[in-house]
């Protein structure tokens, strides 16, 4: 299962198909236990689980389990006794359809391998011209990057954070400027969106939207201040100051 396009295209279906940040948040965690699957089918995962990795609480998972299977995101079957629920995440980047297709309906994980090569020069127009179709799809793409990162090494990103995020994009802020700005944060052991939010306010102040101009402006700094804290690789509390 590719997770990137996935998360691509769940934020495609989302454009038509609003959900309640508490189903965003399962969709996530779910679709983050099914990458770690070894298989593509039904995997088990105890309620306990999807309460640690959404921030939940038992009724809210119940509720926004519910909201995705109805929304055909999910299936999902209990079991006797103490098992835990089956779950099977539903794949939305193998039926990629145009939005004006009453006819999409999405298809099991295990069933995407079957279409891939047809559906791979299928493109979803979303906006009304060429070059607006292209940036968006570049904004996707940069999103299902970050949000990589982020639930590998941070945890999984709340649906705020995907919003503030998409305005980033939006606005220009190159993809690998982000990525960037997260990794200072793990390597400061201040695994917060708000730390490396504020290295990119930081950055937008100074004009800086990708990661070129970035190094470029610490290249410059380490020459005039001859600090090794001028570097990328330094101390980022050392430029940034501690915003926890």
């Amino acid at each position: 299962m590719n997770y990137k396009a996935e998360i691509m295209a769940f934020y495609d279906w989302l454009e038509t198909n609003p959900l309640p940040t508490s189903a965003i948040a399962l969709w996530h965690a779910i679709a983050n236990i099914a990458t770690k699957t070894d298989r593509q089918q039904e995997f088990a995962v105890a309620i306990s689980v999807l309460e640690a990795k959404t921030g939940l609480n038992a009724k809210a998972v119940t509720r926004a389990r519910n909201q995705l299977a109805q929304s055909g995101l999910i299936k999902w079957k209990s079991r006797k006794g103490n098992q835990s629920a089956l779950y099977e995440l539903i794949s939305l980047s193998d039926n990629l359809r145009d939005k004006n297709d009453s006819s999409f309906v999405p298809q099991p994980v295990h069933q995407m391998s079957h279409n891939m090569s047809h559906n791979m020069s299928h493109k979803v127009s979303i906006l009304n011209n060429k070059e607006d179709d292209d940036k968006d799809d570049d904004n996707k793409k940069g999103l299902a990057a970050i949000a990589g990162f982020y639930e590998q090494n941070i945890g999984l990103v709340p649906p705020y954070v995907v919003h503030e995020i998409q305005d980033l994009l939006g606005r220009g802020v190159e993809d690998k400027l982000i990525i960037e700005a997260l990794k200072i944060s793990v390597a400061n052991n201040a695994r917060k969106w708000s730390y490396a939010k504020a290295v990119l306010s930081d950055c937008e102040d100074k004009g800086i939207r990708t990661l070129k101009d970035f190094k470029a402006e610490k290249r410059e700094g380490g020459r005039r201040n001859a600090k090794p804290s001028a570097t990328v690789s330094a101390a980022p509390e050392e430029q940034y100051g501690t915003v926890l």
